[in-house]
């Protein structure tokens, strides 16, 4: 058993890096279709999500631009929302060159992952993945994050599967810096990703998460479909 772990161990660094390095380059390649990602994100104004929705009621929005290689994406589109006692951010990120794993983004600004998984909606008839993180800090925080990807075509892009284990860990990786092929479902770059940020000072409660899930969903719906026409 020590043995393959201590292989997988020395293997996991290197391999890393070169994944890395290599969605980086692959970032750089996306050429015209990153410009056009780009100018179709800066279209996107605040209205395009509802003033209020289903209790909650949206109060404030902003863009951002970052470095091209930032792992948060080098544009996002952020809204808050607040209602039912919890404020949440809303932010339609990108571009990336494949599947986005925010974990690892979270991870790198101070939380900790409690718990992870994958699971499916629905946006209108179409079946939509997405992935649920579980997040703490020492502080006493607790944050909820659910996110989905689209790739150039605003097609759903299928998340890895969610686990501790290092061997998924690893594969993940290789995944996300284009190591490791995905066979039939292709990804066509560039790749934006919709996510839902909640944080709260106390463990959320069922009620509170199936509250946050419903405006995740009813929220990617519309913006998907604003993001659709602005394509055309």
């Amino acid at each position: 058993v020590i043995v393959p772990v201590v292989l997988l161990l020395l293997a996991y660094v290197p391999l890393s890096g070169i994944a890395i390095a290599r969605q980086f380059l692959r970032q750089g390649e996306l050429g015209a279709t990153s410009e056009a990602f780009t100018a179709s994100l800066q279209q996107i104004q605040e209205t395009a999500l509802p003033e209020s929705v289903a209790g909650w009621e949206r109060v404030r929005f902003e863009t951002i631009s970052r470095d091209r290689n930032d792992p948060f994406g080098a544009n996002s589109a952020i809204w808050e929302y607040r209602g039912k006692g919890m404020a949440v951010g809303v932010s339609i990120d990108g571009q990336y060159s494949e599947w986005h794993d925010l974990a690892y983004c979270y991870i790198s600004s101070g939380w900790k992952i409690q718990a992870a998984e994958n699971g499916i909606t629905k946006d209108s008839d179409t079946e939509v993945p997405h992935t649920q993180l579980k997040l703490y800090r020492n502080a006493g925080d607790t944050a909820l994050v659910m996110f989905s990807c689209f790739d150039g075509r605003l097609k759903p892009v299928e998340p890895p599967e969610v686990s501790g284990s290092l061997w998924r860990t690893l594969s993940n990786r290789l995944l996300a810096g284009g190591l490791m092929g995905r066979g039939e479902s292709d990804v066509v770059p560039p790749v934006m990703q919709f996510q839902l940020f909640a944080q709260s000072g106390h463990e959320l409660l069922p009620h509170e998460e199936e509250a946050l899930l419903q405006l995740f969903v009813e929220l990617r719906t519309v913006l998907i479909q604003q993001l659709a026409a602005v394509q055309k």
